[in-house]
């Protein structure tokens, strides 16, 4: 486990976590979910894949699509919110 940033006050530090079998790291990202419902003082963890400098400039471009596509049809972006699945593949796509 390691910090990924230096000391800020009052900002929350990202911390980088390694798994010794894929198995483990499987079954706690496919719990993510169950952090909606949990108490309080959980609400605030959010847990993400480490992605390649690639694959996140792969998910900036498919996001940045989307949002060109509904601005074009003339959609207003204040109600929705845009999530890109795919995003370890090399076909990400925004749903």
């Amino acid at each position: 486990m390691f910090r990924l940033c230096r000391w800020k006050e009052g900002e929350a530090r990202p911390l980088l976590v390694r798994f010794s079998n894929v198995d483990k790291k499987a079954s706690l990202m496919a719990k993510v979910k169950e952090l909606r419902t949990a108490p309080d003082r959980c609400k605030k963890i959010s847990l993400v894949y480490d992605l390649t400098p690639r694959q996140r400039k792969m998910v900036k471009d498919v996001r940045q699509k989307a949002i060109e596509e509904m601005s074009n049809k003339g959609t207003a972006m204040g109600n929705f919110r845009i999530i890109v699945v795919g995003q370890r593949t090399n076909k990400p796509r925004a749903i």
